[in-house]
């Protein structure tokens, strides 16, 4: 009984082995195909649920290791990811006043970047993006001008973040460089093309698989001034409560505040 038991075994092995195999191309390719083979062979009764999660570990423990081989990448960090997109536009300035000189313009916005999660919950990130000398920090477009010049590329997020708390429904992280907003407001309020820079705190409960409450802290540096120890900066709070009702209807309600300190600072000889 035990031989044919260590058969079986043998046999649910290469099986799995020999499909993850031709599977493990890319990491999301490997994540998903082999997940749902897995799946499958628990389907037909050939794995138990602690088998399945068995082979589940070791593959993901191979791959790794694979991928660390491969790329060079310290066992240190788990995992990374790529992100990047490419946009062209066309502008057309015109009004009714006289004074108003009509323009068109071509643009084009380029991001790049790498975000690294490793161990003890750490995770870094940065993006790269085009956008006029200027430096517009709601803006990633660059006007197409100047005789065929060579175009800058700025610095959108650099960042760092600890997620301290993840478990039994609790969540608390945070964050600090040059981020994406952590706030969750609609363009009325923030740009959605602003990477504010400072520091966060972000937290959450889930009540259920329903309900989940959420809070998030920061306090962003507007400036600093060599001359004046009093650098004009941001504080904000918010809080809100996310439901999700049915698969096709969720809601979100909340209450933030925010406040300038120093903002006698923010002049226009002091901030472009």
């Amino acid at each position: 009984m035990k031989k044919r038991n260590y058969n079986k075994l043998k046999t649910k092995a290469a099986l799995f082995t020999g499909a993850a195999a031709t599977l493990a191309v890319s990491a999301t390719c490997h994540a998903q195909s082999s997940d749902a083979l897995i799946d499958k062979l628990v389907d037909k009764g050939i794995l138990t649920a602690n088998e399945a999660k068995d082979l589940r570990d070791e593959a993901d423990k191979n791959f790794n290791t694979a991928v660390q081989a491969k790329t060079g990448m310290p066992d240190w960090v788990s995992s990374y990811k790529l992100s990047g997109d490419f946009r062209g536009r066309y502008d057309q300035i015109s009004g009714d006043n006289n004074a108003l000189v009509n323009r068109d313009r071509f643009r084009y916005r380029l991001r790049f970047g790498i975000t690294a999660n490793m161990l003890d919950n750490l995770e870094a990130g940065f993006r790269l993006g085009t956008g006029d000398s200027a430096g517009n920090p709601l803006s990633n477009n660059t006007t197409v001008e100047n005789n065929f010049s060579k175009k800058p590329v700025w610095i959108d997020t650099a960042y760092g973040k600890w997620t301290a708390i993840n478990s039994g429904g609790w969540m608390l992280a945070a964050t600090v460089g040059k981020m994406d907003n952590p706030f969750t407001v609609t363009p009325m309020v923030f740009d959605p093309d602003l990477t504010p820079e400072g520091f966060a705190l972000q937290g959450s409960y889930a009540f259920n698989d329903k309900h989940t409450l959420a809070f998030t802290g920061a306090g962003f540096i507007l400036d600093e001034e060599k001359g004046n120890v009093h650098d004009p900066a941001m504080l904000g709070g918010q809080v809100m409560l996310n439901s999700k009702w049915t698969p096709n209807w969720s809601s979100s309600v909340g209450v933030s505040a925010f406040q300038i300190l120093n903002r006698d600072q923010l002049t226009t000889n002091n901030v472009a």
